[in-house]
């Protein structure tokens, strides 16, 4: 079960997604939800990882990746 900032977050990826054709930076998440700390937006993410519905390329800028339709789950 995600939390409400956890669903919210994981909309806009994918809604930045769809418009931009790649996953937006922690920081654009941070400025979009509100979330003032890097980390905050790093714990949520994370969580999103760890339940499967994003993946993270190591060594790469922007490295989120959208697990296929994470919004069907």
């Amino acid at each position: 079960m995600m939390t409400k900032k956890q669903m919210q977050i994981l909309k806009f990826i994918t809604d930045y997604w769809n418009e931009h054709g790649y996953c937006p930076s922690y920081d654009d998440i941070g400025r979009a939800m509100g979330i003032a700390s890097r980390s905050g937006v790093h714990r949520i993410v994370h969580c999103l990882i760890d339940r499967g519905y994003l993946k993270n390329i190591p060594r790469r800028a922007r490295s989120l990746v959208l697990v296929d339709n994470p919004l069907a789950k």
